[in-house]
């Protein structure tokens, strides 16, 4: 008999407000908490309460900014039994090392006061060097890449959870930074980054068939999306209007994805990342 295996769903907290325009790119953080006007913390309510419908306790990885605004927030998601992770501070690309490190120096009050060990970058692009960093920060564990669970291993003292990928390749995958969500490391690898939020918008409740496949090979599936992918906001101005039309690749993460979270949570064990990653580390230090 198969023994069942343990998944990690996560959700990225997120406002719409960080959306990628010009103007919103520019907006002062008491302009975008303005423009936010309570979302983030109303619809976290709603995520909390779906989870406790369903006994879940998953990982959540939240932007710094985000605190200041809401200082509530974290206690509120810790006392509900799930644990919380780093975002960044700001929710916007971190392209290099000393990037990494300029932005985890201005969240370092939150990582140290919420005990904070779990890290995601935005946009899903670690740097190269970016595990030293971590590091250096006190992360224990980290889930920045796109990849097949082969990956997932110890690097610079961080254990690293892939966000899942179906591979058809037949070579092993290679743990290269940045390995983000790009159509050229796709084609090249061979890889359906299916774990994403964009993916996970695309393929909505068909997801889980996915989840399966790779869970009959004996591998955890990790999969995320944000706040706003499981209660959309009403009434924001991100998409703007016409958007969809210049930029029609966004659409999947346009879809209300709740029916999806509640697929994936009355089908399959969900646990916490940090217990994969401890895992991971144990696997690691067996192997000495």
């Amino acid at each position: 008999m198969t023994t069942p295996v343990n998944n990690c769903l996560s959700v990225d907290i997120e406002t719409w407000a960080y959306g990628d325009t010009p103007e919103m790119r520019n907006l002062t953080s008491a302009e975008r908490k303005a423009l936010d006007n309570g979302y983030v913390l109303e619809s976290m309510k709603q995520v909390l309460a779906l989870l406790k419908e369903y006994d879940a306790h998953i990982t959540m990885f939240i932007v710094g900014q985000q605190i200041e605004w809401y200082p509530e927030l974290p206690d509120m998601i810790l006392s509900a039994g799930h644990e919380l992770g780093l975002h960044s501070y700001v929710h916007y690309p971190i392209r290099t090392a000393e990037d990494l490190r300029r932005d985890l120096e201005k969240a370092a009050p939150f990582i140290q006061k919420y005990g904070i060990h779990g890290y995601r970058a935005p946009l899903i692009y670690l740097p190269e060097g970016g595990f030293e960093i971590l590091r250096e920060f006190g992360f224990t564990f980290d889930s920045s890449v796109y990849g097949p669970y082969s990956l997932a291993g110890k690097y610079s003292g961080v254990a690293e959870v892939p966000i899942s990928s179906l591979r058809f390749k037949s070579s092993p995958a290679v743990m290269a930074l940045p390995r983000h969500l790009a159509f050229s490391i796709m084609l090249s690898e061979l890889e359906l980054p299916f774990g994403s939020s964009y993916f996970t918008g695309l393929f909505a409740t068909n997801t889980a068939a996915l989840m399966r496949r790779v869970n009959r090979a004996s591998s955890p599936a990790v999969v995320f999306l944000h706040n706003w992918q499981i209660f959309p906001p009403h009434n924001a101005s991100f998409p703007p209007k016409g958007y969809l039309l210049r930029n029609p690749t966004y659409w999947p993460l346009t879809r209300n994805l709740e029916p999806t979270v509640r697929k994936i949570l009355s089908e399959f064990r969900i646990d916490k990342m940090g217990q994969l990653a401890k895992g991971i580390l144990n696997s690691e230090q067996l192997l000495r």
